[in-house]
């Protein structure tokens, strides 16, 4: 009995230590940080993304409205409704209602891991600018590789 109970127990440990032997871990793509991407938005001034990273995942995106000077837009008026006339340049306008999508918008490229989501109907151009300015700031967060391809 002593002989089958040593059996057994040796049995377990050497199931416990394969199961506990090295597994190939992917390669990391990024630094962690956060990092800026800005790109320009024809219509509007820019489209700003700021990405954290953390242990190769994005864990927040805050997206901006940027005017042509480079401050934020003034979200306010941007509620999908006509702004009323005389209201500085936004006057007679309706804007797409940048004040509900830049979050939600970003909580689905969070949720996804990627900048690579539906376009947001009647906000074209300024998802296009996220999704651009996301891809640039994950560019810089890239982790640059050391080897030396070009070596004889």
């Amino acid at each position: 009995m002593k002989k089958l109970l040593m059996l057994f127990s040796m049995f377990i440990i050497t199931l416990t230590l394969t199961a506990c032997g090295d597994k190939e871990v992917a390669p990391k793509v990024y630094n962690n940080g956060t990092y800026t991407g800005r790109v320009a938005n024809p219509n509007y001034g820019f489209e700003e993304a700021v990405v954290t990273i953390s242990d190769d995942e994005i864990v927040s995106i805050v997206l901006h409205r940027l005017e042509a000077d480079g401050s934020k837009a003034k979200y306010d008026y941007y509620t999908g409704e006509e702004v009323e006339a005389g209201v500085e340049i936004y006057g007679g306008k309706t804007l797409p209602d940048l004040k509900y999508y830049r979050f939600s918008f970003a909580e689905e490229m969070v949720d996804q891991q990627s900048s690579d989501v539906d376009i947001i109907a009647g906000a074209t151009a300024s998802s296009e600018g996220w999704m651009a300015a996301v891809e640039q700031a994950l560019e810089k967060a890239k982790i640059e590789d050391d080897t030396d391809t070009d070596a004889a």
